[in-house]
């Protein structure tokens, strides 16, 4: 069986799409890996990375009319989301042997090998948020029960109706904003855990690990609540400052200090050493503003408490 894993990336979050590839390919050789990218300069970067295992898409090779029509018409949030299920039908239409397509968003670090997600009972795979504490139950009620950050589909006649279906519904509508129905592309997910059967739904709590499925009432990301079996993590939230300086998370929640170091402190080596490695093969991609520091927010978190904000001295080995 051959199991491809794709993610969808900007130059905003190509740095983020390669650490990912790299965490990957330390628990899952020989495995294929697609970075899709939205604009030329990333798809650029990804090619320079010469590994038979990793595959550099780009959107501009999918149908641009479609593609400069949802552009033009939604917001940028929004373009991104539809083009996910874009993304997932061409890679199954130019890569007919795979079996198994699996989506990952690229803010996500893998910590062992993906294993038993092709069960032939099943055509597609999606993974419930699984909220521990009362403040994240309530935003669930609002974006869904299925997180979009992974699902898989299987390269079949029942799974391509189920991508059929969600790629329809996502050009209907991608809203941004949720309401009673809608929510991006992940909203779509519950409709389809009913209308289709021999969906598997999260078949391993080491799949999709987040901040919302770790979180206890007292707003603490806990080490206790983590699966001992954990695959993936979910590193929503995470925002990068510099790479000296991150917020793991929000200001309103706490990351304990075990979760740090098993989780957070290897995600952030990994980030350096990939950034490291982007600058050899590429040393004006970053010229951009993404690395500046909003000096009014250093001055705030230094006086009131540093919380989930990391600095140099704090996770250096």
């Amino acid at each position: 069986m051959s199991n491809y894993f794709f993610t969808l990336v900007d130059q905003n979050f190509v740095l983020r799409a390669l650490t990912l590839y790299k965490s990957f390919k330390t628990f899952n050789r020989k495995r294929k890996f697609i970075i899709v990218t939205l604009d030329d300069k990333s798809f650029k970067l990804v090619k320079k990375f010469k590994d038979e295992d990793l595959i550099s898409l780009n959107v501009l090779d999918f149908d641009l009319r479609i593609v400069k029509k949802i552009k033009e018409k939604r917001t940028y949030k929004e373009y991104c989301w539809t083009m996910k299920s874009i993304a997932f039908s061409y890679i199954l239409d130019n890569f007919k042997h795979i079996t198994w397509l699996f989506y990952l968003d690229s803010d996500s670090m893998v910590f062992s090998k993906f294993q038993s997600l092709n069960d032939e009972k099943f055509d597609a795979l999606l993974t419930p948020h699984r909220p521990l504490n009362n403040f994240f139950k309530k935003i669930v009620k609002n974006v869904g029960r299925f997180n979009a950050g992974f699902l898989g589909i299987k390269n079949n006649v029942n799974g391509r109706k189920i991508l059929k279906y969600w790629k329809n519904r996502c050009i209907e509508s991608c809203k941004e904003l949720p309401d009673k129905n809608e929510y991006g592309d992940q909203k779509y997910l519950s409709e389809i855990s009913k209308k289709f059967l021999r969906i598997n739904i999260d078949p391993n709590n080491g799949l999709n690990v987040a901040p919302w499925n770790l979180c206890d009432e007292k707003n603490i990301i806990s080490y206790k609540n983590l699966p001992k079996n954990l695959i993936f993590y979910h590193m929503q939230g995470f925002k990068i400052y510099n790479l000296n300086i991150f917020n793991l998370y929000s200001d309103d929640f706490f990351v304990c200090q075990n979760v740090f170091k098993k989780i957070y402190l290897p995600y952030i080596n990994l980030l350096k050493k990939t950034y490291n490695e982007i600058k050899k093969k590429d040393s004006s991609f970053f010229q951009r503003k993404e690395f500046k520091i909003d000096l009014k927010f250093l001055i705030k978190k230094i006086i009131f408490g540093i919380g989930n904000f990391k600095l140099k001295f704090f996770y250096e080995k």
